[in-house]
């Protein structure tokens, strides 16, 4: 609260009074809320060309909390392709993920592959058929 000097002659008192309620209201109504972290639930993402791997773990590497009150909405949107195609390499960028407070774009935090994928190439049909003459 900035105070800087105000108040009538006859009512300086008000300022301070004023300032209290204030201080007072926020106390009663708001508090921190954790409304990301590490353990946020992502669903797996389908993978194509992968190798050994059709789904991909994805999530948050960070945290926010945010001060809000009982009646503040808070909503999500997550923002990722509906398939991808390997190869992918662990923490990469695949989406990001919205957060809404009251309908308003609050923040915007980056979700990631957890694991490596190689791509399904050449090489690799090629050892694997020759893996199913030997065997």
């Amino acid at each position: 609260v900035a105070l800087l000097g105000c108040g009538w002659p006859n009512n300086k008192g008000y300022k301070w009074s004023d300032t209290k309620k204030l201080f007072n209201y926020g106390i009663e109504n708001y508090d921190y809320k954790m409304v990301v972290d590490k353990s946020f639930s992502l669903n797996s993402l389908p993978v194509i060309e992968g190798i050994n791997n059709d789904y991909l773990d994805i999530g948050v590497k960070s945290e926010l909390a945010l001060l809000a009150s009982e009646w503040d909405e808070i909503t999500y949107e997550i923002r990722v392709p509906e398939v991808i195609v390997a190869p992918i390499k662990k923490d990469s960028i695949v989406g990001n993920l919205c957060v809404y407070v009251n309908g308003e774009i609050y923040a915007s935090i980056n979700i990631y592959s957890e694991e490596s994928i190689k791509r399904k190439d050449f090489i690799y049909c090629l050892k694997t058929t020759l893996k199913s003459f030997v065997y």
